[in-house]
């Protein structure tokens, strides 16, 4: 029976069985599921954005990942609604923080459980315990790029495949090494439904690799000062650990144009293979310098059988990200076994379950043929049909390129580039305000008052009229303002 749980609830009785189905893919694309949740009566469950999806094939879980995508509808009645849903496997999740870290003379398998341990959400539960790879990176820059990119420039490296299971555990394992648990030849398919193509265009049986720069073995020389003007210095090559000594004297070596000669006695210009000094030395002075030099990967692989029945084919590769002669050689050879040959592609269906992407199964032909993708498409609540994509393990390698030429991920990457972390928050914040209501008292009060009431005690001969306004200085004040509307006159 097909079962669908969101959030470990089972809603399988709110789904449209017609319109589930599940999409397993190899790592460079995710996994995917569609399905239709009907909400009517009392069936109450409503789909939201980063709900956990599980889906199941009988007792086998073949989709784990998060909601991102709905598309809501009303039926006939108000309260009928139908949720059209996308969900993207965990890989969504994984990627949800950036990565931004160098690992030097590490395992590929190391590398990965760092990555996980502290580059995935805290507490999603992520693992890995299937990426096993005793391979040692020489040196690897991730810089400011999802796990999957991470995952994805590891894997290129020596030539495996990877993806993110149900139960987010990562598998880290070399290509083309997992079988199918039936063959096509065991006819477990619907024979009209089968499909084959054959492609020669892309043919190669001469690889060549061109990598970045390596430390070489130490050099050193001496060079002998003519004439006193000179303050600037020509190197052979490229340097890493350079030392610089004058007539024995060991001297601190700087970076051009960071350093100054505040703290260094040399400045070091790695792109001009060049120092100076601030001041010029002497004629017959003796400059010891010594490092290693920084030299060119370069690997070159062919198939001689291929080239004898179709002559020499050649392709030139870059890729600076290699630093390594023995990383080049091993994508030298790899890349020879994917395009020695002609291409094959084919297509069926099966009711038949148990297969997955990147699994090898054998056509009626007999040629092993790579699962790129394969499509469960409910039939009922009880069956799914699988519609199964082959490609030949050549021309997934011819695709797999192709993505990195469109979307390139081993740009230029500055080792010594400082990330620098700012963090924003958004909190919502509740302010409560209270106010008490006094209820106003009535109250009862005497008030007393007294008027002091003074008679003018001059005689009205005595008193001094004056013109303007005027106010008594005292009661002893005998000048007084004569006030016109009442009889006053000029005399």
């Amino acid at each position: 029976m097909l079962q669908v749980k969101v959030n470990t609830v089972d809603i399988s009785d709110q789904i449209s069985f017609p319109s589930l189905s599940v999409k397993q893919q190899l790592s460079s694309t995710v996994d995917t599921a569609n399905f239709t949740v009907k909400k009517y009566g009392d069936k109450t469950f409503t789909p939201a954005y980063n709900d956990e999806v599980e889906i199941y094939d009988g007792a086998v879980k073949i989709f784990g990942g998060r909601i991102v995508e709905i598309k809501e509808s009303t039926e006939s009645l108000p309260n009928e609604k139908i949720y059209a849903v996308s969900c993207i496997d965990h890989s969504y999740e994984m990627d949800s923080i950036l990565v931004a870290r160098t690992y030097t003379s590490e395992t590929i398998g190391d590398i990965i459980a760092d990555l996980i341990a502290d580059f995935t959400p805290v507490g999603s539960g992520f693992t890995s315990n299937n990426a096993v790879s005793t391979f040692v990176i020489t040196k690897i820059v991730f810089n400011q790029i999802p796990i999957s990119q991470c995952l994805r420039r590891l894997a290129d490296i020596v030539k495996y495949e990877w993806y993110v299971d149900e139960e987010k555990d990562i598998h880290f394992f070399p290509k083309f090494t997992t079988t199918a648990p039936f063959n096509m030849v065991d006819g477990k398919y619907m024979i009209k439904s089968y499909e084959r193509g054959i492609d020669g265009s892309q043919l190669v049986n001469r690889v060549k690799v061109r990598g970045g720069l390596y430390d070489g073995a130490t050099f050193s020389d001496t060079i002998t000062v003519k004439g006193s003007a000179t303050t600037s210095f020509k190197l052979p090559y490229k340097f890493s650990n350079l030392t610089i000594s004058v007539n024995g004297t060991p001297k601190v070596v700087g970076v051009d144009f960071v350093d100054d000669f505040t703290t260094k006695d040399v400045l070091y210009n790695y792109t001009d293979q060049s120092f100076h000094f601030e001041n010029a030395l002497t004629d017959g002075d003796a400059i010891l310098y010594s490092g290693n030099p920084k030299i060119p990967v370069l690997a070159i692989a062919e198939d001689g059988e291929s080239i004898s029945l179709y002559g020499a084919k050649e392709k030139l590769i870059k890729d600076t990200s290699l630093i390594s002669n023995v990383t080049a050689r091993k994508r030298a050879s790899a890349e020879l076994y994917v395009y020695a040959d002609s291409v094959i592609d084919a297509s069926f269906s099966t009711y038949e379950s148990g297969l997955r992407a990147g699994q090898i199964i054998v056509t009626p032909e007999g040629d092993s043929m790579f699962i790129k993708s394969v499509v469960f498409a409910s039939l009922t609540p009880f069956e799914f049909r699988y519609n199964i994509s082959l490609i030949s393990t050549q021309k997934y390698e011819l695709i797999d390129l192709l993505r990195k030429i469109i979307a390139p991920e081993n740009e230029s990457i500055d080792e010594n580039e400082v990330s620098e972390q700012i963090y924003t928050t958004q909190e919502e914040m509740n302010i409560v305000e209270e106010i008490d209501f006094v209820t106003p008292l009535a109250t009862e009060d005497i008030i007393t008052f007294s008027e002091d009431i003074q008679l003018n005690p001059f005689d009205p001969a005595d008193i001094r009229w004056v013109y303007g306004f005027y106010f008594p200085s005292s009661i002893s004040d005998v000048k007084r303002m004569a006030r016109f509307d009442r009889g006053a006159k000029f005399m």
